[in-house]
């Protein structure tokens, strides 16, 4: 299990963006986050306009997810798997 938090979040004709700071865990493309009573899974991720596979603890992201929605999403921390 890891920690992140989203302290911004962005709604793009790409998808919906959590800009995330990793806390603890490892971050991956297909890692899944509880948010409330539903999961978004992780489709890629981004630092400073680069994809990248992996956010370790201390990093800050950007994480392109589905399955949930913009009003599904507080500025706070959550789990991810």
């Amino acid at each position: 299990m890891g920690k992140l938090e989203v302290f911004k979040t962005f709604n793009l004709p790409v998808g919906l963006i959590l800009a995330v700071k990793v806390v603890q865990g490892e971050l991956k493309a297909g890692s899944k986050i509880k948010i409330g009573n539903k999961i978004a899974t992780v489709k890629s991720l981004e630092s400073n306009r680069e994809p990248v596979q992996t956010a370790e603890p201390g990093m800050d992201v950007g994480a392109l997810v589905e399955g949930i929605e913009i009003a599904d999403v507080d500025l706070t921390e959550y789990e991810f798997a």
